[in-house]
């Protein structure tokens, strides 16, 4: 961007208005007129790089803010796939215990079922033994009173003993069936307890999936949110750009007007001796430092003005800058 130039009239504090000719204090005010024109034009580009500094800041603090989300987005994706495989496994845990349970239900029902059975057949073998046993000692009392029956109570006796043994086959067996209905009934109930387990454990394993799940849609959803954050600070910095171009392609043209001008009229920013001296004042050349005098100081000094200077020998001109300290040997 070029220089912004002075506000004030370039003859103030040097050359006496008074003695300039019509055509020069023309010159001087059209200069005044773009000179204000270009510090306008410097201002606003002062502005636009402003804003495309606020914009290049914006657009870094929402780059930092996606990285952030992308991070936390990916974290949540991680959490996630743990939470679901782990809701499988129990789950897959839990579908294998209630498939246990029912077997072992199943189990139980018919070991009941069995252990009935035989304490059926138990209790029919008991009440055939008892009927057995007075039969005998019907036999008994008859062979007693009339010992021609002594054949029947032999035959009776033999009838007891028969179904005595039969008996206590039968309670044996319904004591074993007894006892595999009592173990599997215990296993059905283990199964049950281990069913109600997994199965809350897959419950909470489920609720954390879901969680996650949940988890991982509002860190996307962030992510997206600083993804299209970002884009648009990308945009509004690409936007700041062209108009800082812009403004100061206004500013420079600005100035170069006001030294196009400056050339075409020779009536361009003046300086007292001693800033010149001194320094390098901006837009002022090195090699020309002499011109940029005041009007009346240069005519004072040289011993011409300085339309007679461009006449002036080039070994002389250096002598003279050398001498008023313009220049170095």
């Amino acid at each position: 961007m070029g220089a912004c130039m002075s506000e004030e009239l370039p003859f103030e504090g040097g050359d006496d208005i008074s003695t300039m000719s019509p055509e020069k204090r023309e010159a001087l005010a059209k200069k005044a007129e773009l000179i204000a024109v270009a510090k306008k034009e410097a201002d606003e580009a002062k502005e636009a790089k402003k804003n495309l500094d606020d914009a290049d800041a914006a657009l870094a603090a929402s780059k930092a803010a996606l990285e952030k989300e992308a991070e936390e987005a990916k974290q949540a994706a991680l959490e996630a796939k743990a939470a679901n495989a782990s809701n499988d496994k129990e789950k897959a845990e839990a579908e294998a215990a209630l498939a246990e349970m029912k077997k072992a239900k199943a189990e139980a029902e018919a070991a009941a079922a069995a252990a009935a059975k035989e304490q059926a057949e138990a209790d029919a073998a008991r009440k055939k033994m008892q009927d057995a046993k007075k039969a005998l000692k019907d036999a008994t009392a008859a062979a007693k009173a009339d010992p021609s029956k002594k054949a029947a109570e032999k035959a009776a006796k033999k009838a007891f003993e028969a179904a005595e043994t039969a008996w206590k086959k039968e309670a044996n067996e319904a004591a074993v069936a007894a006892a595999a209905k009592a173990d599997a009934d215990e296993d059905a109930a283990d199964a049950e307890a281990l069913h109600a387990k997994e199965a809350a454990e897959a419950a909470e394993a489920a609720d954390k999936a879901a969680k996650a799940k949940a988890s991982l849609a509002k860190e996307q959803a962030e992510a997206d949110d600083a993804l299209n954050h970002t884009l648009g600070a990308a945009s509004n910095k690409a936007t700041a750009e062209v108009a800082l171009k812009k403004e100061q392609s206004e500013a420079d043209a600005a100035n170069k007007a006001v030294h196009d001008h400056n050339v075409a009229t020779g009536v361009g920013d003046t300086y007292d001796l001693e800033t010149l001296q001194s320094g390098l004042p901006e837009g002022v050349k090195r090699s020309e430092k002499e011109l940029a005098l005041h009007d009346s100081k240069f005519k004072e000094l040289m011993g011409v003005d300085k339309e007679g200077w461009k006449k002036v020998p080039a070994w002389k001109k250096k002598n003279l800058k050398i001498q008023h300290r313009l220049s170095m040997a």
